[in-house]
């Protein structure tokens, strides 16, 4: 059975915004002569740009000017910058397709950063002291009238299940505790203080006829 894959054009249907080794985060491509706040558009989707734990594609549905959009936002596999922080992805698929808005985290994550690598690249090799805006023309030169498909079949791992622990009772215990008496909770049995009171009134006994 085939893949699910979906074509994407570059230039009219993908924001990605990331960062490179030592370069910051940027919108990286986006349409051209678009006066959208892309970034305000990825905040709404992923607040605070959280997107909780690698190996874990975060999705949401968005819209931009009236249409549905994907939301994605992931970890790279592979690559930190400069300071050994896992490099982030946040990327935009506009007029998503309602089986691609329920796919999302299905991607293969991997397979949609090799084709893309061409533009990454640039922004790779870029540093803090680049114009962002050079940076992006050239990666959208990079990527110039092509399309990407993403491959939308990848298994999402589901979170292991709570063990039940089974808590064994007492059938006989009220709910009151067993009191001892007293020689018990003394640690003495009941016959041994017995015998100890006998012997004190014999001893008693004794001391009384010698003073008669």
């Amino acid at each position: 059975m085939p893949r699910p894959e979906f074509p994407i054009d570059v230039d009219r249907q993908l924001v990605w915004m990331t960062c490179g080794s030592d370069a910051g985060y940027q919108i990286l491509l986006s349409p051209a002569n678009s006066q959208a706040s892309w970034l305000d558009i990825l905040e709404s989707a992923f607040p605070g740009l959280e997107i909780g734990q690698a190996g874990i594609v975060k999705a949401a549905a968005v819209f931009h000017e009236g249409s549905p959009a994907l939301a994605l936002a992931f970890f790279d596999p592979e690559r930190c910058d400069a300071s050994s922080r896992p490099v982030k992805h946040f990327l935009l698929f506009l007029g998503a397709s309602d089986e691609m808005l329920g796919k999302g985290p299905q991607l293969v994550v991997p397979a949609l950063l090799s084709q893309l690598e061409p533009a990454y690249q640039v922004l790779w090799e870029a540093t803090r002291y680049s114009r962002e805006a050079d940076i992006a023309k050239y990666a959208r030169k990079k990527m110039a009238g092509q399309s990407v498909h993403l491959d939308l079949s990848a298994k999402v791992a589901k979170p292991p299940k709570v063990k039940e622990k089974k808590v064994v009772t007492n059938p006989s215990f009220t709910g009151e505790p067993e009191l001892a008496d007293d020689g018990e909770a003394l640690g003495f049995p009941r016959w041994a203080m017995w015998l100890i009171a006998a012997v004190m009134t014999l001893l008693a006994v004794g001391v009384f006829i010698l003073q008669a």
